[in-house]
């Protein structure tokens, strides 16, 4: 059973790294959006970029943004 219960512990520490992991992406996504520059943004909507498009309208409406990630990161 020694071996069993090591495999397990080290399972468990992967699994909370896995979390920490994860975590830290939201963070970033957060981090990112909430900080981009929005005339740039703008900008680049108005050249028909789609991912910008997205991206504005998440920085115009950080509420709603926040209220998806906030709960993964804590």
């Amino acid at each position: 059973m020694g071996i069993f219960k090591m495999f397990t512990v080290l399972g468990e520490i992967l699994i909370v790294l896995l979390l920490v992991l994860i975590n830290g992406v939201f963070a970033m996504c957060e981090i990112a959006i909430v900080s981009s520059r929005k005339a740039r943004l703008q900008q680049l909507a108005n050249t028909g970029n789609q991912k910008a498009h997205t991206a504005l309208e998440l920085a115009n409406t950080p509420n709603r943004f926040l209220l998806l990630t906030q709960p993964k990161t804590t």
